[in-house]
Parts: C-alpha cells; sequence; structure tokens
C-alpha cells in the first residue's frame, strides 16, 4: 500500500504575508492549498494540481478583484481558463509547452508550487 504525502503548514513570507497551506498527494498528482494574508485581511486563496510526472496541470485562484481558473490541455500545447471579475467573463488561450509552470506576481509561494522557475504564463494580482 502506498502512503501518500500529507503535509499542512503556516509561516511568514519576505514581504510579511502569511501563507497557510496544505499539500496532498494521491493518483491524480499532488494538490497544493494555500491562503495568503496581508494584515490579517485574506488576499489570495489557491489551489495548484501538479500531475503524478511533476508537471503542472491546474490553477484556480480567488482574488479580491477577480476569479481564476487556468490549466494546459492534454497534449500540453495549449493552455485555456477564464477570469472573472465586475467587468464579465475574459477567456485565456495561450500557446503552451510541456514542463511549463506558472508564476503569479505577489505570491511567492504559489510561484513556487506553480514552477515558476519554468514559467509559461505569469499572472498579476490586479486582473480587473
Amino acid at each position: 500500500m502506498t502512503e501518500w504525502l500529507r503535509r499542512a503548514g503556516r509561516g511568514r513570507l519576505r514581504d510579511g504575508s502569511v501563507v497557510t497551506w496544505t499539500v496532498a498527494e494521491g493518483n491524480r498528482g499532488r494538490r497544493w492549498r494555500w491562503t495568503l494574508s496581508q494584515d490579517d485581511r485574506l488576499a489570495v486563496v489557491g489551489l495548484i494540481e501538479l500531475a503524478p510526472d511533476g508537471l503542472f496541470g491546474r490553477l484556480e485562484l480567488a482574488l479580491a478583484n477577480a476569479l481564476v481558473t487556468f490549466h494546459p490541455d492534454d497534449d500540453r500545447r495549449a493552455a485555456h481558463g477564464n477570469v472573472v471579475t465586475n467587468g464579465g467573463v475574459r477567456p485565456i488561450a495561450v500557446p503552451w509547452a510541456a514542463g511549463w509552470g506558472i508564476g503569479i506576481e505577489g505570491d511567492a509561494f504559489g510561484s513556487a508550487v506553480g514552477g515558476a522557475g519554468s514559467v509559461g504564463l505569469w499572472f498579476g494580482r490586479d486582473l480587473s
């Protein structure tokens, strides 16, 4: 029987924000969930899924001004999702390459989990 990874923690980042996180591993890969708080106010709620091979699989972000979903297609040659704001729904559709990840401006934790070292797409914190 495989023993899957299950961990959680909390810490302060260099910018002073507090990250609270969990990671769970299973047949479909690893799922990271986290929140970022700044000055005791919730700033980001995130979820990143990594496939069993460790490649970026899915991003979901909830920010004060937007909801974001994003994931590569099965063939990893394109990626798509949506940004939902008060102004409506904006689709995202971009070329993609196997091995790419995502970065999130102002969120070092989410960027590290999302594979920002080989980034394919950066998301800003102000998505209005």
